[in-house]
This record gives structure tokens, sequence and C-alpha cells, in this order.
């Protein structure tokens, strides 16, 4: 499912007007999950969690 909600949102985020937004364009979205990842890792999130954060973030 992480990866479907990825897919989804990449393509949003790619193909329509939000992708001339200054900020929440695919490439705010991709640090915000890049951060999330590190976040997680820190703090040894569980695997079910961090999908959760993931399709969150």
């Amino acid at each position: 499912m992480v990866k479907q909600v990825e897919k989804y949102y990449t393509t949003l985020l790619s193909v329509t007007e939000i992708r001339k937004a200054p900020i929440h364009n695919l490439e705010h979205s991709q640090e915000v999950v890049k951060n999330m990842e590190h976040i997680t890792t820190a703090i040894n999130t569980n695997s079910n969690d961090k999908g959760l954060l993931h399709m969150a973030s």
C-alpha cells in the first residue's frame, strides 16, 4: 500500500497545477519523507508504524 500511495502522490504532484506551488510540491514532499525515514530509524520505529508515517508524510 505504501508504494501505491507514493506512486499516486508522485503523479499528482508532478502533473497537476500543484507542481507550480512554491511549497508542498514534489521536492518538498520527498524531503519530508527522507527526514521521516531518518527520524524513525533513529528512534527505532517498527515497520508498521514506519509505513503509516511514510504514507502520512
